[in-house]
């Protein structure tokens, strides 16, 4: 089905990836007891009394820059809204978390004022600060992990944060939110305990994370017998036999009905993990605090 703008636009995030010993101690999720050797980066809501801080992964909505600028650079056969999916999550993840993942970085001396004017001044200050200072994206990187079929469109990607030293540029730009890495499965687990929350959609993407990546190293060979596979997807494991027409969810280009990520499809996979030992599940000693920031 071809992807079109509507009144509401589509969500588009990018589930930012980084080894566990690259990620600063001062942003690591308190409490984090999960196994991965690799941390996703998240941006929380402060915490208020009696509610734990929502996260989710950096991103935003699709823009009319956005499609602008996908259709200044469309190479034959390309789809504008499918680039300007990828154009808004890179757009975004530098805006709110600091980090260019997919492209030449802007100089360090600039970074920080860069990233204030971006968000003061709006998506079209984005492309303006791309050929001032010589950047080019690189959108085709990011691999494409899901999209749900929500009001609006939820398109989640994924990429992997190239080196340590843009790991050091993170940092949430907005100043209701705080920017932590945390392991997959330490992500779920704090879910679990009341200590974060999780939209639906994105539990979804980290327990697909927590069951088949265990180890970081393996993410290219896992993309590439992806991209080999004659049924595309999803990302990993056999095809889905699901009517699209009974589909809310589009997991690595194949559908996924709405039942499989409902909050009792999802607590049934939790306690399927922690039978298998994907998921630790001794009680937290930590004091109730969601982040150390």
């Amino acid at each position: 089905k071809p992807l079109t703008m509507t009144s509401s636009s589509p969500l588009s995030l990018l589930a930012t990836l980084c080894p566990a010993a690259w990620a600063p101690e001062e942003q690591r999720a308190y409490g984090d007891r999960g196994t991965e050797d690799y941390c996703v980066c998240l941006l929380q809501s402060r915490a208020e009394p009696g509610r734990p801080p929502e996260a989710s992964f950096p991103g935003g909505h699709v823009d009319l820059s956005d499609k602008a600028m996908a259709r200044a650079n469309l190479t034959k056969g390309e789809d504008d809204i499918r680039l300007a999916l990828r154009i808004t999550a890179l757009r975004n993840t530098f805006e709110s978390a600091g980090m260019l993942v997919a492209g030449n970085p802007p100089p360090s001396f600039a970074r920080e004022e860069l990233q204030k004017i971006l968000l003061r001044e709006g998506p079209m200050a984005f492309h303006a600060f791309l050929n001032d200072w010589g950047i080019r994206l690189r959108p085709d990187s990011l691999a494409k992990l899901a999209y749900f079929v929500e009001a609006p469109d939820v398109h989640i990607y994924l990429a992997r944060v190239p080196d340590a030293n843009e790991v050091g540029w993170a940092a949430s730009g907005r100043p209701a939110q705080d920017l932590i890495w945390v392991t997959p499965s330490g992500a779920l687990l704090l879910h679990d305990e009341g200590r974060l929350r999780l939209p639906s959609a994105q539990r979804f993407v980290l327990s697909e994370l927590c069951e088949q990546l265990r180890v970081l190293e393996e993410l290219p060979d896992l993309l590439l017998k992806r991209k080999q596979r004659s049924h595309g997807g999803p990302l990993w494991g056999p095809p889905l036999q699901v009517p699209a027409a009974s589909a809310a969810l589009i997991f690595a280009g194949l559908p996924i009905r709405k039942a499989q990520y409902s909050t009792a499809a999802l607590s049934r996979r939790r306690e399927q993990q922690l039978s298998r030992g994907l998921l630790e599940a001794r009680p937290s000693t930590d004091p109730v605090s969601h982040s150390k920031l």
